[in-house]
This record gives C-alpha cells, structure tokens and sequence, in this order.
C-alpha cells in the first residue's frame, strides 16, 4: 500500500494537508470525500521511515479532528474485534472485517493502517499505542498484557466494557445536569430580552406620558438604559477577563492552583474529587486484574486523573512506590484522598486483594456521585426556577404598576 500527501478545503478558508494510505490516487479522493472534504490537491509521499509515514497517515483520523463522536464508534470496534478473535477469526482477517463495518471514515483508515502494520508483524498493542487521540495508554496496557498471555480477546472485551461503563456514568451526569442549565440560559436569555426590547418600548411609551413613574419602574428603565449604553464595555470586560483567566493557566504551576482551588469549593469541590478517584480506582483495578504490575498500573492510570492538583499528589505516590514504599501509606500523605481511600487500599496490600479494593472504592464513589448529583439537581431546580421567576416578576410588575397608576387617575 502507498501513502499519499493530499491537500483539502474543510471551508471557504480552512484548508486541510494529511498523509492517507491508499492504493491509488483514485481511492485518496473517494476516502477524503467520505470525511466531508474537497480534494484540491494529491501527490505519492516518499520517505525511508515508514512508521513515520504511517503516524502521518493516520493523522487522517487525526490530531486536531477527533471529537467525542468518534468515541462510541471506537468502543464498537473494540467490542466487534474482542467478539471475532473469540470465535477463532485470525485478527488480519477480523480487523479487514471490522473495518469493513465500521462507519466512521476516520477510524476505518486507522483501521486499514492497523492491518497494513499486524501484517508487517508489528505487535497490536504498539500499533495502537501510535494514536493517542484514540486508543489511551490504557488501552495498550491492556492489550499488550493480552499478548503477553494470549488472550487479547479477554483485554479487547475488558477494554470495551470499561468505554462503556465511564460513557454511561458520564452520560448520568450530563443528564442530570441537563436541566439545571437549561433554565440558567432560558432564565438568563429571558432577562435580557426583557432589558433589551421590552423595556426601552415601554419606557419611551411612559415617558412620553409626563407621568410620574414608580419608583421600581423607575429604577427598571434605568437599569435597561444603562445596559443598553454599556453593553459593548460589558462585554469587552467579559471577554478580557476570559482572557486573563486563560494566560494565567499558562504554567502547570499555574493550573495546579486553579485545579487544588477547585477541590477547595463547598459542595462542588467534593464532588469533582469523587469523580476523579473513583475513574482512577476503576482504571487501576482494571489494570491489575488483566495481571498488569502495580507501578506500572498507576503509572498508567495516572492519565485519567484530569484534576492537575490531585494528579501531582497521585505521582508522588507513585514515586513513593518505585523506591519501595506502601502505596496505600504513600496516599495517606495527600491532603486530598480521603482515609476511607488509604484504609481499603492499605487492607487490600495486607491482604493481596488490591484489585477488588479498588473496585469496591469505584463503586462506592460513584454511587455517592450519582447521589449527590440528583440531590443537588433537585435541590437547585426549583430555587433556579424561584430566582428566575422572581426576576421576571419583578420586571413584570413594574411594567404594570404605571397602567394601573393610569387606570386610577382615570376612573
């Protein structure tokens, strides 16, 4: 197969340039079409390093165009490929076949190039390991230990199964919170339409009357004036304040702060940091009972950890590990992880059972998650919908107290 250098337009002014492989120039353009793109330009890449070019073909799947969307159509593949080398399909010929099923055009080019190198007698586990935007180090880990003892099809299953359990969990999240932040931008938009368009209409209507206005009505259109003469400062500031948020995040010295001072918030703080361990917990468990070592497992789960400030503490623990130290007392100097989290770690080093103790602080954790984050939801529903209608009520009744002030003066 040849590898292919093509330039596309993504848009009017966005123009895209990747190495694709393919067998003719023929099938470059079909594949970039497929993606949503209009091929300007196609030419045969030469080089000698051949695993260079491949990690540039497969940046057609690419660096800068993964999304989220892709991430079910990846579970998919693992789960499909786990299912054919069970039922004894030689993994060339089930890779051909998933990539044949696969929708995604993107990961059915991953795909092809997997083919291309297994078939070269590079080990799977190393070719995955050459797109981290889709397969984790996780993923190669576990893969790789399924080489190791020849059952990748038990890693590939483990590997699908956990996608779907943190899509899921995720997903409980989203959906609870869904709601809340609809109202917040319908409450939000709603009291803007009303400072925007509504009031100077009125306003203008009762000051043309020479009538003398309530004082809330009052203290209304002043308000409604002032956001209509200040809006292009309001939202300067806004947006440099965005900006300087951005610029101070820019060492990791910088965001560890940012990331301890979230832990810190009430309420929210605890939250974030259950979530955290509990996808760290699971990740880790997952790892060992597929026979991974331990200094190796939390190395690798250390990604999964997104909480910088929590994720230095976890790598001091692992630095504690790798000269020889407990890891469960190591944690227990981290100001962060809890000593429910010490002491079943620590009982399930005693006892050699750290992988079922890990599994069992997932679980706990996230159950207290989803918990929490429904009590929360139905706490913050009506207050958000109180808070709301009181403002709008507030903007309603001052629009209204001058007609009735008009309907008295007349009767």
């Amino acid at each position: 197969m040849k590898y292919f250098r093509y330039r596309a337009k993504k848009s009017p002014t966005e123009t895209v340039e990747d190495v694709i492989p393919a067998l003719s120039q023929d099938e470059v353009i079909a594949k970039v079409n497929e993606m949503g793109l209009v091929v300007v330009d196609v030419r045969e890449e030469s080089g000698e390093d051949k695993i260079s070019v491949r990690s540039k073909a497969a940046s057609a799947v690419s660096v800068k165009n993964y999304r989220g969307r892709e991430k079910p159509a990846v579970t998919r593949f693992y789960k499909q490929l786990g299912r054919m080398l069970e039922s004894g399909i030689p993994i060339m010929r089930a890779l051909r076949l998933v990539g044949e099923q696969t929708e995604s055009a993107r990961l059915r080019v991953l795909i092809e190039d997997f083919q291309k190198q297994v078939g070269e007698g590079h080990p799977f586990s190393q070719v995955l390991q050459q797109q981290p935007e889709y397969f984790s180090a996780f993923d190669g880990a576990l893969v790789e230990a399924g080489e190791l003892v020849g059952r990748l099809d038990e890693s590939l299953r483990r590997i699908a199964l956990h996608r779907e359990a943190d899509e899921k969990f995720s997903s409980k999240i989203r959906s609870a919170l869904a709601y809340p932040a609809f109202v917040i931008v319908a409450g939000i938009g709603a009291v803007i339409f009303m400072l925007s368009y509504v009031m100077p209409k009125f306003a203008a209507f009762f000051l043309n009357l020479g009538q003398e206005l309530p004082l809330l009505t009052r203290l209304l259109i002043q308000s409604s004036q002032f956001a209509e003469k200040t809006w292009p400062i309001t939202v300067s500031v806004f947006i440099a304040g965005i900006w300087i948020f951005k610029r101070s995040l820019g060492t990791d010295a910088d965001q560890i702060g940012w990331h301890r001072f979230y832990l810190r918030l009430p309420k929210v703080g605890r939250l974030i940091l259950e979530a955290q361990i509990a996808r760290f917990s699971r990740t880790l468990s997952l790892l060992l009972a597929s026979g991974i070592p331990l200094l190796k497992g939390v190395q690798t789960s250390l990604p999964v950890v997104t909480n910088l400030a929590l994720r230095a503490e976890l790598e001091f623990a692992l630095t504690a590990l790798r000269e020889g130290g407990s890891f469960g007392d190591s944690l227990s100097r981290s100001p962060h992880v809890p000593l429910l989290v010490v002491h079943l770690i620590r009982v399930g080093e005693e006892s050699g059972k750290l992988q079922e103790s890990l599994n069992d602080i997932s679980d706990w954790y996230e159950q207290e998650l989803q918990e929490k984050t429904e009590i929360l939801t139905k706490l913050l529903e009506p207050i958000l919908i109180l808070l709301i209608g009181s403002m709008l009520g507030v903007m309603i009744v001052a629009v209204l107290l001058p007609v009735f002030s008009m309907n008295a003066v007349i009767n």
